[in-house]
C-alpha cells in the first residue's frame, strides 16, 4: 500500500467519530490508488482476515481497529501498517499514516466506474471540488441566514411601522375627540347662553309666535262662544244655544288637539338648535369668542380686521394639523 503527500487534507479531517469503522470496510472491495498503474484490490473480512490483491497476485494478510487510539492495524508478512481513518465519502476512503502526513487512498469499486484516479492530480482535484462544494455550502448557509435576518429585521421594522401607524391613528383620533367635545361644549353653551336672543331676532321664529298669538285668540273665541251656547240652552234659548255649543266646541276641542302653532314653534327651536351644535355657526360662534378674547388682552388696540383673519387663522389651525397627519 502506498502513501502520498496531499496538502488539501492537511487543512481539515472529514471523518466522523461516530461513523463504525468496521461498518465501512467490511462486505466491499476497495481499490488502493496507486500511480504505477497496477490494480491493487483489498477485500476486509469481519473475522479480520484481509486479502490484498495485486494485479491478480493475492496475499494474505489481517487487519484490526484499534479503538483506543483510533487507528486500523494492517499486516502482511513482510510488513505492518498503522493507519488512522481521515475522509471518507460515498467513493473514497482516505488514511493517515501514523506519524506522518502521508494518506492512502481507497476507492469503493463500485463506484470505480465514475471515478477511477490514475494520478495525485486527479486525486487533488476530487477534494478541492469537496472543498469548494463545502466552501459553496457554507456561504449559501449563510446567504440564506443573512436573507432570514434581513426578512426578520424587515418583519420587526414593519411591525413596529404598524404599532406607531396605530399609535399616530390612534392619538389623531384621541385629538380629534377633543376637538369635537371641545366644539359641542362651545356650540352648546352658546346655545344655551343666548337662545332667547336668536329666537328673538329671527323672523321666522317671530312669525311662528304670531301665529300662536293668533291661534290663542281664535281659541279663546271659540271657547267663549262655546259657553255662551251652553249658556243660551239653559235660559230657554235652546235653538240657539244648540248650533253655537256643538259647532264651537268641537272647534275649540279640534284646535287643542291639532296643538298647530305650538308644535311647529318647539320643531323650529329644535331645528335652531341642531343648526348650532352640527356647527352651522360655527364662524359666527368662534370669531365672536375670538374677537372678544383678542379685544380683553389687547385692551381695543387690535382692529377688528385683524381679530377676524386671526380667528379664523385659529378655527383652523387644528383642522388642517389633523388632516397633515392622517396623510
Amino acid at each position: 500500500m502506498k502513501t502520498y503527500l496531499l496538502d488539501i487534507l492537511n487543512k481539515y479531517n472529514r471523518f466522523s467519530e461516530n461513523l463504525d469503522v468496521k461498518t465501512i470496510l467490511c462486505n466491499k472491495s476497495w481499490l488502493v490508488f496507486n500511480d504505477t498503474g497496477n490494480k491493487e484490490l483489498y477485500i476486509f473480512q469481519e473475522n479480520g482476515n484481509l486479502i490484498a490483491s495485486v494485479n491478480g497476485n493475492v496475499h494474505n494478510g489481517n487487519w484490526q481497529y484499534i479503538s483506543a487510539n483510533k487507528s486500523i492495524i494492517l499486516s502482511f508478512k513482510e510488513q505492518s501498517y498503522m493507519l488512522h481513518p481521515s475522509f471518507f465519502d460515498k467513493t473514497i476512503f482516505a488514511l493517515q499514516q501514523d506519524g506522518t502526513n502521508k494518506y492512502a487512498f481507497m476507492i469503493d469499486e463500485k463506484q470505480s466506474q465514475s471515478f477511477q484516479p490514475k494520478s495525485l492530480t486527479e486525486l487533488n482535484s476530487y477534494f478541492e471540488n469537496i472543498e469548494h462544494k463545502r466552501i459553496e455550502e457554507e456561504h449559501q448557509r449563510i446567504r440564506v441566514l443573512l436573507a432570514q435576518q434581513r426578512a426578520e429585521q424587515k418583519r420587526i421594522e414593519e411591525e413596529q411601522r404598524r404599532i406607531e401607524e396605530e399609535e399616530r391613528r390612534e392619538q389623531i383620533k384621541r385629538q380629534e375627540e377633543r376637538v369635537q367635545q371641545y366644539l359641542n361644549q362651545k356650540r352648546l353653551e352658546y346655545w344655551e347662553q343666548n337662545k332667547d336672543y336668536i329666537l328673538r331676532n329671527d323672523l321666522s321664529y317671530k312669525k311662528l309666535c304670531s301665529s300662536k298669538k293668533k291661534w290663542e285668540i281664535i281659541e279663546t273665541i271659540f271657547i267663549i262662544l262655546t259657553i255662551i251656547g251652553f249658556y243660551l240652552i239653559n235660559i230657554d234659548f235652546f235653538n240657539l244655544g244648540i248650533i253655537l255649543m256643538p259647532i264651537f266646541g268641537s272647534l275649540s276641542f279640534m284646535n287643542l288637539l291639532i296643538n298647530y302653532p305650538y308644535i311647529d314653534i318647539k320643531e323650529y327651536k329644535e331645528k335652531i338648535k341642531q343648526n348650532i351644535l352640527n356647527g352651522d355657526f360655527d364662524d359666527y360662534i368662534f370669531l365672536k369668542d375670538y374677537s372678544n378674547r383678542n379685544s380683553d388682552n389687547n385692551n381695543d388696540s387690535v382692529n377688528n380686521n385683524d381679530a377676524i383673519n386671526g380667528a379664523l387663522e385659529s378655527l383652523n389651525y387644528l383642522v388642517e394639523l389633523l388632516k397633515q397627519k392622517k396623510e
